[in-house]
C-alpha cells in the first residue's frame, strides 16, 4: 500500500461530498451534507426507425436559400415597423436595417431564380415590391 503523501496524481481518489450551506439557518457555522448525485448519463440519440417510411428531405443550396428568404422577408417587415419583433415583443421601425433586409432578399431571390416555378417566382416578387413600397412610403 503506498502512502497518502507519495500517492500520484493518476490514481483514483476518494469521492468528495457535497456541503450545501444554504440548508442549515440555524448554525451558519456547520455545513450540512447532501447526497452526491450521479453523474448523468451521456444522451444517446435512438437509431433511425427504417420502418417508418419517412425520408428526410434533400438539404440544398435552394433548399437553403428557400429558408433564408423566410427569414430576411420576417425580419424586413418588423425593421419596416409593420410587424412586432419576437424578442422585444415591440413595434420599432429601423429603417437602414430594412433597407439592408430588402436588398439581401432581392439578391438572395436573384440567386434562387433558376430553382423557382412561375408561381414562386410572382409570388417572391410581389414579396418584394411591397417591401419596396412601404420603405418608399417610410424612408
Amino acid at each position: 500500500m503506498i502512502p497518502p503523501d507519495e500517492r500520484s496524481h493518476d490514481s483514483e481518489e476518494e469521492p468528495v461530498a457535497k456541503v450545501d450551506r444554504r440548508a442549515s439557518r440555524e448554525d451558519p457555522e456547520e455545513p450540512t451534507e447532501t447526497a452526491e448525485e450521479p453523474p448523468a448519463a451521456p444522451a444517446e440519440e435512438p437509431p433511425p426507425d427504417e420502418s417508418a417510411g419517412e425520408e428526410l428531405p434533400e438539404i440544398n443550396i435552394y433548399s437553403l436559400l428557400r429558408m433564408f428568404v423566410g427569414m430576411v422577408l420576417q425580419q424586413a417587415w418588423v425593421h419596416l415597423g409593420v410587424q412586432m419583433d419576437q424578442t422585444s415583443r415591440k413595434v420599432v421601425q429601423d429603417l437602414p436595417k430594412a433597407k439592408t433586409a430588402i436588398d439581401v432578399l432581392g439578391a438572395l431571390v436573384q440567386h434562387l431564380d433558376p430553382d423557382l416555378d412561375d408561381s414562386e417566382r410572382r409570388e417572391l416578387e410581389r414579396a418584394l415590391a411591397d417591401l419596396r413600397i412601404n420603405y418608399t412610403q417610410r424612408a
